[in-house]
C-alpha cells in the first residue's frame, strides 16, 4: 500500500500544483492584460508553463503531470483558439512572424476547442502574441522530437546494453495490445459521454464535412453531433491509426535511462 500511497499523492499533488499555478497565472494575464506588449506576454506565457514543472520536482512530484496538467489550463483558458471564421489554410503553419503593433484580442471562442468551466471566462491575448506562442510551441516542439529520435539512434548503438530478442519480442506484442485497449476503450468512452450529454440531433454537413467519410459504417440515426474529433474517432481505421501512431518508444527509453537501477 505504499507504493499505491506515494502514487495517489504524487499525482494529485502534481495536478494540485498545476492547477494552483495555472490560476495565479490566470490572474497575472488578467490583471495586467492592458500593460503587457505582445513580447511580454509569450514570454510571461511560457515562463508560467515552466512553473509547476519546477515545484513539483522540488517537492519530489511528477514534474510531466504538472507541465501537462498545466499545458491543458493554459489551453483552455489563456491560449485562446483561432476563431470559427478562421479556417485554416495549407500554409497556416507557416503563418506565425506577421510583426505589427495591433492590440485586438484573439477571438476566444473555438469550434472545437474545450469550453471553459461554466461561470468561468477565457483570456483573450493579443493576436500578436497568439501567433508567436504558436510558433514558438511549434518549433520547440519540433527541436524535442529531433532531440529524442537523435538520441535514439545513438542509444541502439551503445555497448553498454545487452539486446535480448525474446524480451524485445514481448515488449513489443505488450505496447500493441495495451494501446490497442486503451483507443478501443477512449473511444467507446468519448462517445458515450457525447451521447450522456444529450446530442442526439443530426449534424448538418455543412457543420461536420467529414462526418460523410467518416463513419460510412454508422447508420445515419445512430450518429451524434459530435466534434470532428469524436467523429473520427468512430472509424476503426482511425483507431488503427492511432494505436501505431503512438508506438514512438523513443520518450520511454530516454525515461528508463533515468532509471537508477541496472538492467
Amino acid at each position: 500500500f505504499g507504493a499505491a500511497a506515494d502514487f495517489v499523492i504524487a499525482m494529485v499533488g502534481s495536478i494540485a500544483v498545476a492547477l494552483a499555478c495555472g490560476c495565479v497565472s490566470w490572474f497575472y494575464f488578467y490583471y495586467l492584460r492592458n500593460t503587457l506588449s505582445p513580447a511580454w506576454e509569450v514570454g510571461s506565457f511560457f515562463i508560467w508553463a515552466l512553473v509547476p514543472f519546477y515545484i513539483s520536482e522540488s517537492l519530489q512530484w511528477s514534474g510531466i503531470v504538472s507541465l501537462v496538467g498545466m499545458g491543458f489550463f493554459m489551453d483552455i483558458y489563456i491560449a485562446s483558439p483561432k476563431g470559427k471564421g478562421q479556417a485554416p489554410s495549407p500554409m497556416a503553419c507557416c503563418d506565425y512572424v506577421e510583426m505589427g503593433s495591433s492590440d485586438d484580442r484573439s477571438v476566444a471562442t473555438g469550434i472545437n476547442s474545450i469550453a471553459p468551466i461554466s461561470g468561468t471566462s477565457r483570456l483573450q491575448l493579443s493576436s500578436e502574441a497568439q501567433k508567436h506562442i504558436r510558433f514558438i510551441a511549434h518549433v520547440t516542439a519540433q527541436l524535442a522530437e529531433s532531440a529524442i529520435f537523435a538520441y535514439l539512434g545513438l542509444f541502439l548503438f551503445s555497448k553498454n546494453y545487452d539486446w535480448d530478442p525474446a524480451l524485445i519480442s514481448i515488449g513489443i506484442a505488450s505496447c500493441l495490445m495495451s494501446r490497442a485497449f486503451m483507443v478501443v476503450l477512449l473511444s467507446q468512452f468519448i462517445l458515450l459521454v457525447y451521447r450522456m450529454r444529450g446530442y442526439s440531433t443530426k449534424p448538418q454537413a455543412s457543420r461536420i464535412p467529414a462526418l460523410s467519410t467518416v463513419s460510412s459504417n454508422v447508420s445515419d440515426n445512430e450518429i451524434c453531433h459530435l466534434s470532428k474529433t469524436a467523429a473520427a474517432i468512430r472509424n476503426p481505421r482511425t483507431q488503427t491509426v492511432l494505436v501505431l501512431a503512438g508506438l514512438r518508444g523513443a520518450v520511454s527509453l530516454a525515461l528508463v535511462e533515468n532509471v537508477p537501477l541496472y538492467n
